[in-house]
């Protein structure tokens, strides 16, 4: 699995598949179907082949996760908040828009709640939120959500940070676009 991950984050997504699957098939098998880490490579495998652009095939990962992280480790486990996020990626990747967003909302909501509005993964949902609403031509929606990402980025990573600066980028993009 970390052979995997390491590929992956390397952009090598098809070295990274037999890792992956190894990790997954032995999971399943060692530690049953609904044990966190055998969730967590069937996320990976899902979000690989929506890397891959072979997203048909990464819809069934993506829904046996999230929906087994539901049951078995609570709606607002952070495991289960990643899970709705990838699947509203994975609706974004084919671009069901309006899927996405409802999914990053419910993701935003939750992280809010569990993580905090400073937390990496709250600010990936509110700028997942503004990339979807931007696809989608509603500026004015996309625009709070934006402004928010570049506060709190310049606040609690500094203006230097490369997330500071990719959401000033976002921002700039949106009043071009508008």
């Amino acid at each position: 699995n970390n052979m995997g991950n390491m590929l992956t984050d390397q952009g090598l997504f098809e070295e990274a598949m037999p890792y992956y699957s190894e990790a997954l098939e032995t999971r399943r098998r060692v530690l049953g179907d609904e044990h966190p880490s055998t969730l967590n490579s069937i996320n990976n495998m899902g979000y690989l082949l929506n890397a891959l652009g072979r997203h048909d095939e990464a819809l069934p990962y993506y829904t046996e996760a999230l929906s087994t992280s539901r049951r078995v480790l609570g709606a607002e486990h952070p495991d289960t908040l990643g899970s709705i996020n990838n699947m509203g990626i994975l609706w974004y990747s084919k671009g069901e828009y309006e899927k996405a967003v409802d999914l990053f909302v419910q993701a935003l909501e939750a992280r809010r709640r569990t993580l905090g509005d400073d937390h990496p993964h709250t600010l990936n949902s509110i700028n997942n939120i503004g990339a979807v609403l931007f696809k989608l031509n509603r500026f004015q929606d996309a625009l709070p959500y934006h402004e928010l990402m570049f506060e709190t980025t310049s606040r609690s990573m500094g203006v230097d940070d490369p997330r500071t600066l990719e959401s000033l980028e976002g921002l700039i993009r949106l009043h071009d676009a508008w």
